[in-house]
């Protein structure tokens, strides 16, 4: 799963200038990314390698060793490294440093090459500087210290990457470059992770408990100090932490169930046309069911191999069998959020994510299991929002995402407020 880095650069410049375009007022340029797979560089930031991404599984290739595949014998060696929750715990294929494991154990890395992430690359590109990479996306990388913010060089050292160059280390507010066009100068700011922009598009506040629902779903609670524990500790903005579980199944997995039950109609040119809309509709009317379904298709964090068991004549209904996938997905919830606080102290849930943005009923059961009150994400562009977010604090009209959060809270409150005083006059 290779992608060339030149083709992303050009397309990301092609853009920003179609972009600048339209925006005369435009301060500054801020970026979000996925947060795996990665480009080799050399000294002078010129690719060695194509992006190989995420989706990438050749870390699931057998060692020549016999102890299992490369993930395998990475996941060993790290075992025993001391972290205390300091690293990583969701390392999979296509975490990037599996993906530099492999490229290091099969063909060699050049002496002091770096690895960087897709974006950090484009900016350092962009801007003609050197690379740097910013605490939430270096999270990604998997060997990533959350507690002390830097590198974690033990687990590097025990993977043999210990002559790689890593890229320098710098807050969210660090200008790592100017982009220009004609006698436009732009100050361009270090990349962030996805994940942690989405969850400040949903204006996540401390003690909120949030569940992002799509492709895939996380459970998420901020943290104003670092405490290890049975989930993966990220960091977050101004020196908090996100303490999240994820690969949870979500709306890949809901797809399988539909995949199935259209495989008749699709192979004779005839697919489903809007399935979701029955599927709702169905499942809501019917009361909750003793069918079970399993969603774990895929590997995830409760593990891989789901399944539908205790089947008989009268549950086996396209409307029993979803109530009891949503049901499944609101039990998933409810147990990695007591793995993130065996207290359940949390105020509210917060909903974020297309799938649950469509899903009045797993809304409904997940309140339901949790007894709170929620909240949905503002927009479903979180991780767009987040940026804005950013930008509040970066052009000085806050101090702190916290407050830019609040700030950008008030506005979209009084923006609303406007529209419906507008629509009612």
């Amino acid at each position: 799963r290779e992608v060339r880095p030149e083709a992303v650069l050009h397309a990301t410049k092609e853009q920003i200038d179609r972009l600048l375009a339209v925006a005369p007022d435009c301060a500054g340029i801020v970026s979000c990314s996925q947060m795996h797979g990665l480009v080799l560089t050399d000294g002078q930031g010129a690719p060695l390698t194509n992006f190989i991404s995420w989706m990438d599984e050749r870390a699931l290739l057998p060692h020549p060793s016999g102890k299992g595949s490369f993930l395998d014998v990475l996941l060993s060696r790290l075992s025993s490294a001391e972290d205390d929750g300091a690293f990583s715990r969701e390392i999979k294929a296509g975490s990037t440093v599996a993906i530099l494991y492999w490229l290091a154990e099969t063909q060699g890395l050049p002496r002091h090459a770096t690895p960087c992430s897709l974006p950090d690359f484009i900016m350092s590109r962009l801007s003609n500087t050197g690379m740097k990479c910013e605490p939430t996306m270096a999270s990604g990388f998997g060997v990533f210290d959350a507690r002390n913010g830097a590198w974690h060089f033990e687990a590097i050292e025990r993977l043999g990457l210990g002559a790689v160059q890593w890229p320098e280390i710098v807050p969210y507010d660090k200008v790592v470059g100017q982009y220009r066009r004609g006698a436009r100068h732009l100050p361009m700011f270090v990349s962030l992770g996805d994940q942690p922009c989405a969850l400040l598009g949903a204006l996540l506040q401390p003690g909120e408990l949030s569940l992002n629902v799509s492709t895939g779903s996380q459970v998420s609670l901020l943290r104003d100090t670092f405490h290890s524990g049975e989930y993966e500790i990220r960091p977050f903005f101004d020196g908090m932490f996100l303490n999240t579980i994820t690969r949870l199944p979500a709306g890949r997995a809901l797809n399988k169930l539909m995949d199935l039950l259209d495989e008749f109609g699709r192979s004779q040119g005839r697919p489903l046309k809007d399935p979701w809309a029955y599927v709702e509709q169905a499942a809501a009317g019917t009361g909750s069911t003793d069918l079970r379904v399993d969603l774990n298709v895929f590997s995830g964090a409760h593990g891989q191999g789901g399944g539908i068991s205790n089947i008989r004549e009268s549950n086996l209904t396209v409307s029993q069998l979803f109530r009891a996938a949503f049901e499944h997905m609101a039990d998933n919830y409810y147990a990695a959020a007591m793995r993130l606080d065996p207290r359940a102290a949390w105020t509210n849930l917060v909903f974020s994510g297309g799938v649950i943005a469509q899903s009045p009923l797993l809304q409904q059961l997940i309140q339901k299991k949790f007894g709170l009150r929620a909240r949905t994400s503002p927009t479903q562009e979180d991780t767009l929002l987040g940026l804005l977010v950013l930008s509040v604090v970066l052009s000085g009209e806050a101090k702190t995402v916290l407050e830019a959060m609040e700030h950008v809270r008030h506005s979209a409150s009084h923006g609303r407020e406007a529209h419906l005083a507008e629509r009612s006059s």
